[in-house]
């Protein structure tokens, strides 16, 4: 179906064949060694387009028209700012029972919590989601919001038109802190900024286990250098078992990062 870009619109025919080129977002990159998969969850109201989020990034496609057959789990290996990623996209139905929502915040290295933009429901839906991950995720990793249907504003600015509407403005007040990008799958407007902001967010984790690890691995060869040169079997026995423990303990948080 082709896509129709109306003069009255905000956006004009140039502007969408500007947006078609920038979906050159990353290059895929094929490589012959395992990497750990990264996983991006997309959670957000009914019909607040999380599906064609997706397919415009992956396929650069749009379809208009409603249809039962939505993305719901892709994978891609992508080379991205010198990191080669193995990217899971997986949309969180509505439909998804309360343990595999669980399941998926859980095991999350980012969260796109979507909404419809101007929809008083769909952003009371994205609250109660947003408060949903903050009670499961600890440790507090970062929640990108997510606004879909911008072309939908009628030609005002997003900004403009939520301040003009109290009821929308209040709901998002309640989640300030989060960052938040305003989207359009039908006119492809930030769909690769989006999905790079959480790209970001991945190799920030990546970067801060690799830092810690480097570092963990830097005083327990200084440490048993120094024991087993001070001759002291009993201390160097006792040393070399708490390794043993931390290393436990550090295999556990390989299997969040």
């Amino acid at each position: 179906m082709k896509e129709q870009c109306s003069a009255n619109k905000i956006f004009t025919k140039e502007d969408c064949c500007t947006n078609m080129n920038k979906t050159t977002h990353c290059r895929k990159f094929n490589s012959r060694n395992e990497k750990k998969r990264r996983k991006i969850v997309i959670i957000g109201s009914p019909k607040c387009g999380k599906s064609a989020l997706v397919e415009r990034f992956l396929n650069n496609s749009y379809c208009d028209i409603p249809h039962n057959k939505k993305l719901k789990r892709a994978n891609e290996d992508y080379y991205y700012k010198g990191y080669s990623l193995n990217i899971e996209l997986v949309v969180v139905s509505e439909n998804e029972s309360t343990e595999n929502k669980v399941f998926h915040i859980k095991t999350a290295d980012a969260i796109m919590l979507v909404y419809e933009f101007a929809s008083l429901n769909s952003v009371e839906n994205l609250l109660q989601s947003y408060k949903a991950i903050r009670t499961v995720r600890e440790d507090k990793m970062p929640v990108l919001i997510v606004s879909t249907k911008i072309d939908k504003n009628g030609g005002s600015s997003p900004q403009l038109h939520l301040r003009e509407n109290e009821s929308i403005t209040s709901v998002l007040y309640a989640v300030r802190g989060a960052k938040q990008i305003y989207t359009s799958a039908k006119y492809n407007i930030n769909i690769r900024d989006a999905f790079e902001m959480c790209f970001d967010d991945i190799i920030k984790r990546i970067h801060t286990w690799s830092m810690s690890a480097q570092q963990y691995s830097s005083m327990d060869e200084r440490m048993s250098n120094r024991l087993a040169l001070s001759e002291e079997p009993n201390k160097l026995f006792l040393f070399r078992r708490f390794l043993s423990m931390c290393n436990v303990k550090k295999r556990e948080n390989d299997s969040k990062v």
